[in-house]
């Protein structure tokens, strides 16, 4: 019986298959961002033999793709009175100092479609004003006037007490039968209106769009005779079912990323590296992170597009260097990238239209990648049509066909040294102590450039680079996160309450999707900050440790990252987190 793993990417869709005695056998092919459930399902039948499957993982970029071009579903936005404009504000950081009119980045909900409802619930979960019930009439003919799809409902301070959120959701279930609703307390349950609401409205815009993929999916392997649960890839490095994924299909923005991630913790352990540096380089984008002592590092937020989103993902640093990236010139500055060829017409190389000189087709004139197809030959490299769209950028640059290919490949280079920087020297590493890990279609055409250019010794290339993102994703335990806000001082005797039930909520979700929840282990977070500050650190400690050896771990945690600290200024709680995982098969 095989395991197999599809990775839909933006260029290529991958296919990894495990039979009963470990035996990896790969398929690459085309994507079809058109279509992507028929992508999906073509690349499991051009692959294996249905009746010889016994478990399927998919990895879907459905919600990113529809978030990166701005094509998911219009979403109604509804708030308490008064904060109507929490997204238009946002944050005051600029996320480009140097650009002299700055304009911050549009949110996915216009004003138009945010509608506030007359309620007040306090900071510490008392209801200072009732929910005013006509509101929601008001809001009910708005939907079905303007035949809305999808609601996000975030509410001030709805994690303390989201009795107001929960009695909007049951009138819209009610009267609109179908309608995707998202409640930010259940979607994003952390303290911060701006973040919360924003991911809430991105949990709503790709609501439909990953629930139809998912559907179709799910529905086409029932045709074909497969009758257990599809497994899902989400951004925290864990797998869920289809029904699960569906409930909070956000979580699955990056799940092709976090398979990489899970494969590349895999190898660490297999080979018994203790600091692991890891890049995924595909098409339209580098992702590295590190693995240090055989653990994948979690983040608690995620910025996709410049839009904020609060969910466990696995941390990792992404920048738009692929090898379809665009070469390009700017007052006499060589430049590769943001814009990428894309899958179609890609690269010029690959025959199919392309005409702007990219990373690929640099390589492919340096002779750095071989006469033969990719993708099962599914594509023949065409090196005079690499050589016709770089002429005219060497033209540009005055400089030969080779040195402006090979100017674009050393750009490139330079760009991804700075990432893999960003992720061990600002965070305290030092990269000579890492082995490099070199996975994706492009990945290994860099990987010793990029060592030497950082005093690494070691380079790893894994067998059937190109499709190990999916290969990652075999190995990937089934993983429920959960979480509690918290306002206010908190006991021991409090955390130890917050933790049961937290485990409580844990082995519900286990349970549902299958898992028998006495075999999953729980792990313990809290993400603490200084008192007085904004931003905070997630600690990981022992479920039951006391509240003296969190503050203690925090500390360390925080001088490791940031430096020394002035004097012991208290510290405060933010968020409690659990985590249930689980290697059993659903």
């Amino acid at each position: 019986m095989l395991r197999v793993a599809i990775d839909a990417g933006g260029t290529f869709t991958d296919v990894a298959t495990l039979d009963a005695s470990g035996r990896l056998s790969a398929h690459k092919e085309l994507s079809h961002p058109e279509d992507p459930a028929k992508g999906m399902l073509g690349a499991l039948d051009s692959s294996v033999r249905m009746a010889d499957v016994e478990a399927i993982v998919n990895g879907t970029t459905a919600g990113l793709n529809a978030v990166l071009s701005r094509t998911g579903t219009r979403v109604l936005g509804i708030t308490t009175r008064g904060f109507e404009d929490v997204l238009r504000i946002g944050r005051s950081a600029r996320t480009d100092i140097w650009k002299l009119k700055y304009s911050p980045p549009a949110h996915l909900l216009g004003p138009r479609d945010i509608r506030s409802v007359r309620e007040r619930i306090l900071y510490n979960g008392d209801v200072e004003r009732p929910l005013v019930h006509e509101d929601l009439e008001d809001i009910s003919v708005f939907i079905e006037r303007e035949r809305i799809e999808s609601v996000a409902v975030c509410l001030l301070h709805s994690t303390s007490n989201p009795a107001h959120e929960l009695v909007i959701g049951d009138h819209l279930a009610r009267r609109h039968p179908g309608l995707q609703i998202s409640l930010s307390h259940l979607v994003a349950p952390q303290v911060g209106e701006f973040d919360r609401f924003s991911s809430t409205v991105v949990n709503a815009y790709v609501a439909t769009i990953v629930g139809d993929y998912l559907g179709r999916v799910t529905e086409g392997l029932r045709k074909r005779g497969f009758q257990r649960p599809l497994l899902v890839m989400r951004s925290s490095g864990g797998v869920a079912s289809a029904a699960t994924a569906r409930e909070r299909p956000m979580q699955t923005l990056l799940s092709g990323p976090a398979g990489g991630v899970v494969g590349a913790q895999t190898i660490a352990r297999a080979l018994g590296i203790d600091h692991l540096l890891a890049i995924d380089m595909g098409g339209t984008s580098l992702d590295a992170t590190v693995i240090v002592d055989h653990q994948l590092k979690l983040s608690t937020e995620l910025a996709v597009d410049e839009l904020p989103i609060l969910m466990p993902v696995v941390d990792l640093v992404t920048i738009p260097a692929g090898g379809g990236s665009i070469a390009w010139v700017d007052n006499g500055n060589l430049h590769t990238g943001p814009q990428s060829a894309g899958a179609d017409p890609g690269p010029a190389c690959y025959g199919r239209g392309g005409s702007e000189p990219t990373v690929t087709d640099a390589n492919v004139i340096l002779n750095r990648l071989g006469h033969g197809g990719l993708a099962g030959d599914a594509l023949t490299l065409d090196r005079a049509a690499a050589c016709a769209a770089m002429t005219p950028l060497a033209a540009e640059l005055g400089l030969t066909l080779q040195e402006a290919a090979q100017s674009v490949v050393d750009i490139t280079d330079a760009r991804m040294a700075d990432a893999l920087r960003s992720i061990t020297v600002r965070r305290g590493y030092d990269p000579r102590d890492f082995a490099l890990l070199a996975f994706g279609g492009a990945g290994p055409l860099h990987a010793v450039a990029l060592g030497e250019e950082l005093g690494v010794t070691q380079v790893i290339i894994p067998p059937a680079p190109g499709v190990f993102s999916a290969w990652g994703m075999l190995h990937a335990p089934v993983r429920h996160d959960v979480s509690h806000a918290l306002s206010g001082e908190l006991t021991s005797d409090a955390l130890q309450q917050i933790h049961a039930d937290l485990r409580k909520r844990c082995r519900e979700l286990a349970a549902a999707d299958g898992l028998d929840p006495d075999r999953a282990t729980y792990l313990a977070a809290a993400d603490l900050r200084y008192t007085g500050q904004q931003f905070s650190v997630t600690v990981l400690l022992p479920i039951g440790s006391p509240i003296e050896d969190w503050e203690e771990r925090f500390r360390d945690d925080y001088a490791a990252t940031h430096g020394v600290v002035a004097g012991h200024p208290p510290v405060e709680f933010v968020t409690v987190r659990m985590a249930a995982v689980g290697h059993e098969p659903l």
